[in-house]
């Protein structure tokens, strides 16, 4: 049973955000096994930030259900506003990370597509600066804040004012960093349509960022006891779990080109695949004797298909278009 409305939006907001981010990630991964792709360090970075994303929208989900995030005043009562306060606590923290590691593997996959010189020197500083600044961030939340004090040995919420002034200015250079380099571009129309949706998410990023600062700043005009009670905490929570997660979604977008090709097998031939077998299975149940029949169809959608119409002389043709698709994107022409 849900507290307050504030609960019921945290629990919503973290399910939603946290299960597109999960299926980004799901989607990169499998359109990168259609190209055969070993796991690069982009890829290994954006895995490592949904971990942290899921964890962390477990703990909000936790907090709002049995943690105090978002519950009345007077049901936060003796060991519970304790309990709250942690959960403020390691939620900092955790968005600090999952922030960190999604932007590390966007700014990684940029130096992999755009290998120039100067892109180079300039993808390694802003790699080094978000480093640094993910570094300073979590080793400075578990220093500065006190779980069991409401007074604090810095001006906390100062601090994190500062910090959110710093990640939005980072989302901004993350986002425009490429544009020098897309802007000389000759791409296809799915390109641009990846590109468009990458840079549109971005935005959101921005405008999550910019959010989340604003409520951080109100932070300020609160007193300690407020800080604990009032609904400014909670959304400045929910906002912290949906820039990551939309920041996750925006880097799995330009892996994600291989699912728009009927002919390798893309998203749209899965999916029609994926209700062929249900179906043919609820078949199998109502018969009783088909199960095995309803397997052999299901193999056939997926791969019979695949070995009588292709020809073999054209297969490795296909399959090298598509593996250079992320290449061709960040290649002048």
């Amino acid at each position: 049973m849900m507290h307050s409305s504030y609960s019921v939006a945290s629990v919503v907001c973290c399910a939603i955000f946290t299960f597109l981010a999960v299926v980004a990630v799901l989607l990169r991964q499998y359109a990168q096994s259609l190209k055969k792709q070993p796991m690069t360090a982009d890829a290994w970075f954006l895995l490592a930030g949904l971990i942290i994303i899921v964890a962390h929208g477990g703990l909000i989900i936790y907090g709002a259900v049995d943690g105090g995030l978002g519950w009345p005043i007077q049901d936060l009562k003796g060991s519970k506003v304790f309990t709250f306060r942690k959960v403020i606590w390691a939620s900092q923290v955790l968005w600090v990370v999952s922030i960190t590691l999604v932007r590390l593997g966007l700014l990684f996959f940029y130096k992999r597509v755009f290998p120039t010189p100067k892109f180079k020197i300039a993808d390694n500083i802003l790699i080094a600066f978000t480093t640094c600044w993910g570094l300073t961030s979590a080793i400075g939340t578990l220093a500065a804040y006190r779980v069991y004090q409401f007074e604090q040995p810095i001006n906390y919420p100062v601090w994190l004012l500062v910090n959110s002034i710093l990640n939005f200015a980072q989302d901004v250079a993350t986002l425009c960093l490429p544009l020098p380099v897309i802007k000389n571009l000759h791409i296809s129309r799915t390109r641009k349509f990846l590109v468009a949706g990458i840079f549109g998410l971005g935005f959101f990023s921005i405008i999550a960022s910019i959010v989340r600062t604003v409520y951080f700043r109100r932070l300020m005009d609160l007193t300690p006891l407020q800080h604990t009670f009032s609904s400014t905490t909670v959304y400045c929570t929910i906002w912290s779990i949906i820039e990551p997660c939309n920041s996750l979604i925006a880097a799995c977008l330009p892996a994600l080109a291989p699912l728009l090709r009927k002919e390798h097998r893309g998203l749209p031939t899965v999916i029609r695949s994926m209700f062929s077998m249900v179906s043919l299975r609820s078949g199998s149940n109502r018969s009783g004797g088909s199960r095995r029949l309803a397997g052999e169809s299901a193999t056939d959608l997926t791969q019979g298909a695949e070995t009588t119409t292709r020809k073999p002389n054209k297969l490795h043709t296909v399959e090298s278009q598509v593996c250079s698709d992320e290449y061709e994107m960040g290649r002048p022409q």
